[in-house]
């Protein structure tokens, strides 16, 4: 094999989901595992408990980077959630600091859903969000 062609697998698109600290995620964790858990549709469902305006709902619903995660493992769909949350919680500053802090990237999806419903799904209704961007 040459060079070239091993150089082939270290491209990656600009839209693939990248963790917290802005690597890439690996083609592991991104293709969609038996067994994975729907993370995004997990936190709609939290959402519209939680009585979301049908407006903010329909931004969820179609935010590209959920989109492009619907179909990737639980830990490419937890990456872009909290990307995404961030994004749209960050403008509220101070008041958003600790809501932030609860959307972990480590831990299980129970550790994740159990900390997202302690406070930043309160927050995301309480204030509008999301909103378009």
């Amino acid at each position: 094999m040459n060079t070239q062609d091993s150089n082939v697998t270290d491209v990656v698109d600009k839209n693939t989901p990248r963790s917290a600290d802005g690597f890439h995620l690996s083609p592991a964790q991104l293709t969609k595992q038996p067994g994975d858990v729907d993370l995004i549709e997990k936190c709609r469902e939290i959402l519209v408990g939680l009585a979301i305006d049908p407006e903010q709902l329909a931004v969820y619903d179609s935010a590209h980077t959920l989109i492009m995660a619907k179909n990737m493992t639980t830990f490419a769909q937890r990456t872009a959630l909290n990307q995404f949350w961030h994004l749209q919680m960050g403008p509220f500053g101070r008041l958003s600091h600790m809501q932030r802090y609860k959307l972990i990237e480590n831990g299980t999806v129970d550790d994740w859903l159990r900390l997202f419903n302690q406070g930043p799904a309160q927050f995301i209704i309480d204030n509008k969000l999301p909103v378009p961007f």
